[in-house]
Protein backbone atom coordinates (compact mmCIF):
# COMPACT_ATOMS: atom_id res chain seq x y z
CA UNK A 1 0.00 0.00 0.00
CA UNK A 2 1.23 3.24 -0.76
CA UNK A 3 1.66 6.05 1.57
CA UNK A 4 -0.01 10.08 0.50
CA UNK A 5 3.91 11.48 -0.20
CA UNK A 6 4.18 7.97 -2.56
CA UNK A 7 0.89 8.84 -4.18
CA UNK A 8 2.12 12.72 -4.48
CA UNK A 9 5.46 11.86 -6.22
CA UNK A 10 3.64 9.47 -8.29
CA UNK A 11 1.20 11.90 -9.82
CA UNK A 12 3.79 15.09 -9.80
CA UNK A 13 6.04 12.72 -12.22
CA UNK A 14 3.29 12.27 -14.42
CA UNK A 15 2.12 15.78 -14.86
CA UNK A 16 4.79 17.31 -17.52
CA UNK A 17 6.08 19.35 -14.70
CA UNK A 18 9.44 19.84 -13.43
CA UNK A 19 9.09 21.41 -10.05
CA UNK A 20 6.64 22.49 -8.32
CA UNK A 21 7.05 26.06 -8.63
CA UNK A 22 5.56 25.39 -12.39
CA UNK A 23 2.81 23.54 -11.01
CA UNK A 24 1.50 25.92 -8.90
CA UNK A 25 1.78 28.38 -11.67
CA UNK A 26 -0.07 26.26 -14.02
CA UNK A 27 -3.03 25.45 -11.06
CA UNK A 28 -3.14 29.39 -10.65
CA UNK A 29 -3.68 30.77 -13.73
CA UNK A 30 -6.36 27.99 -14.58
CA UNK A 31 -8.55 29.72 -11.81
CA UNK A 32 -7.71 33.19 -13.24
CA UNK A 33 -10.72 34.98 -14.80
CA UNK A 34 -10.53 37.33 -17.74
CA UNK A 35 -11.82 40.49 -15.94
CA UNK A 36 -13.62 43.20 -17.53
CA UNK A 37 -12.20 43.34 -20.88
CA UNK A 38 -15.55 41.55 -22.69
CA UNK A 39 -18.07 44.00 -20.91
CA UNK A 40 -15.31 47.11 -21.50
CA UNK A 41 -15.70 46.30 -25.39
CA UNK A 42 -19.39 45.76 -25.38
CA UNK A 43 -19.55 49.41 -23.88
CA UNK A 44 -17.44 50.97 -26.67
CA UNK A 45 -19.59 49.03 -29.05
CA UNK A 46 -22.46 50.83 -27.42
CA UNK A 47 -20.71 54.23 -28.35
CA UNK A 48 -19.85 54.90 -25.07
CA UNK A 49 -16.31 56.17 -23.72
CA UNK A 50 -14.36 53.53 -21.04
CA UNK A 51 -11.31 54.02 -18.66
CA UNK A 52 -9.72 50.98 -18.40
CA UNK A 53 -6.85 49.85 -15.90
CA UNK A 54 -4.89 47.31 -16.68
CA UNK A 55 -2.86 46.17 -13.46
CA UNK A 56 -0.33 43.01 -13.34
CA UNK A 57 -2.09 39.60 -11.59
CA UNK A 58 0.49 37.99 -9.81
CA UNK A 59 0.37 34.23 -8.89
CA UNK A 60 -0.68 33.72 -5.03
CA UNK A 61 1.70 31.25 -4.88
CA UNK A 62 4.76 31.62 -6.40
CA UNK A 63 4.35 35.79 -6.76
CA UNK A 64 5.22 34.98 -10.51
CA UNK A 65 3.79 37.52 -13.37
CA UNK A 66 0.56 35.53 -14.75
CA UNK A 67 -0.34 38.81 -17.02
CA UNK A 68 -2.48 41.62 -16.95
CA UNK A 69 -6.19 42.54 -15.40
CA UNK A 70 -8.42 44.57 -16.92
CA UNK A 71 -10.81 46.49 -14.50
CA UNK A 72 -13.30 49.19 -15.56
CA UNK A 73 -12.99 52.79 -14.20
CA UNK A 74 -15.81 54.71 -15.07
CA UNK A 75 -17.76 54.84 -18.84
CA UNK A 76 -19.93 57.58 -20.14
CA UNK A 77 -20.91 59.15 -23.08
CA UNK A 78 -18.06 62.48 -22.40
CA UNK A 79 -14.71 61.53 -23.32
CA UNK A 80 -13.47 64.32 -21.08
CA UNK A 81 -15.54 63.27 -17.60
CA UNK A 82 -14.48 59.62 -18.21
CA UNK A 83 -10.62 60.56 -18.39
CA UNK A 84 -11.18 62.72 -14.83
CA UNK A 85 -13.16 59.89 -12.95
CA UNK A 86 -10.09 57.87 -14.37
CA UNK A 87 -7.17 59.95 -12.89
CA UNK A 88 -8.68 60.24 -9.11
CA UNK A 89 -7.35 56.24 -9.52
CA UNK A 90 -4.37 56.30 -10.94
CA UNK A 91 -1.88 56.41 -8.34
CA UNK A 92 1.59 57.47 -9.92
CA UNK A 93 4.04 55.14 -8.44
CA UNK A 94 1.92 52.06 -9.16
CA UNK A 95 2.50 49.44 -12.01
CA UNK A 96 -0.74 50.01 -13.49
CA UNK A 97 -1.84 51.84 -16.79
CA UNK A 98 -5.08 53.52 -17.63
CA UNK A 99 -6.75 53.42 -20.96
CA UNK A 100 -9.83 55.60 -22.81
CA UNK A 101 -11.38 53.33 -25.08
CA UNK A 102 -11.77 54.22 -27.83
CA UNK A 103 -8.67 55.83 -28.92
CA UNK A 104 -9.20 59.09 -29.86
CA UNK A 105 -7.53 59.37 -33.35
CA UNK A 106 -6.26 63.14 -33.83
CA UNK A 107 -8.05 64.84 -37.04
CA UNK A 108 -6.21 65.15 -40.02
CA UNK A 109 -6.80 68.10 -43.33
CA UNK A 110 -6.97 66.57 -46.38
CA UNK A 111 -3.80 67.33 -48.26
CA UNK A 112 -4.35 67.88 -52.12
CA UNK A 113 -1.61 67.74 -54.46
CA UNK A 114 -1.46 69.20 -57.80
CA UNK A 115 0.82 67.79 -60.68
CA UNK A 116 0.58 66.93 -64.15
CA UNK A 117 2.50 63.49 -63.27
CA UNK A 118 0.55 60.46 -63.95
CA UNK A 119 0.64 58.13 -61.35
CA UNK A 120 0.92 55.01 -63.07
Amino acid sequence: MMNEQERNELEAENDGFTNDYQRAAAASSMRRNGGDRVRALSLVQDGLHVAVEWSPEYCPITDAVLGDRCTILAFGPDRLVVAEQAAKHHHPLGDERIEIWPFARAPREAVLVETDEIPF
